[in-house]
């Protein structure tokens, strides 16, 4: 079965108020009754505006492509956890390497230290001394992760647990 693409664009040769105008898209969803009779549905829920304003702000910053994605294949629920997390500080800022002194401290991966090896292995790194004190937080990541909640249960002083990661690294 062949499958056929259509575009259809509507305008005019005017200028646009630009804080009021607004861009309108429809994408028709598959529907039988399209099949069957010939026509072309467009539910609510396949409508968008883009507001003007935002496309053209958006290409003074370089971001125009998020702003046409985040409209056209969001739902209004996805467009508030958007905003919701635009309005949240930048990573970088709260996070650096210990020097930089941030609220976080950002590194890759927890790189145990085991005696054993060093005795057998000339080249083997030396210890690092611990920056952190005993008594403050981190995150067990022996799962992968990509959004992190934190709830105050699965946060627990560092200090009680090196000694029983370091153990389920070694096994």
């Amino acid at each position: 079965m062949q499958e056929l693409l259509a575009f259809i664009a509507r305008f005019n040769n005017s200028v646009p108020k630009v804080f009021q105008h607004k861009i309108a898209f429809n994408a028709p969803k598959f529907n039988r009754d399209g099949l069957r009779k010939g026509v072309v549905t467009i539910n609510p829920s396949s409508r968008t505006w883009l507001p003007l304003a935002d496309i053209l702000a958006a290409t003074q910053t370089n971001t125009a492509p998020v702003v046409w994605k985040r409209r056209l294949w969001g739902t209004p629920r996805d467009q508030k956890l958007l905003d919701f997390l635009q309005s949240l500080p930048i990573l970088s800022d709260l996070a650096g390497t210990p020097k930089e002194n941030k609220r976080w401290i950002k590194g890759q991966g927890f790189q145990p230290y085991y005696p054993e090896k060093a005795k057998n292995n000339p080249t083997y790194p030396k210890p690092k001394k611990n920056f952190r004190n005993l008594d403050s937080y981190f995150i067990n990541a022996d799962k992968q992760t990509h959004l992190i909640v934190l709830e105050i249960r699965s946060v627990f002083p560092s200090g009680k647990n090196w000694r029983k990661l370091e153990h389920q690294k070694s096994i």
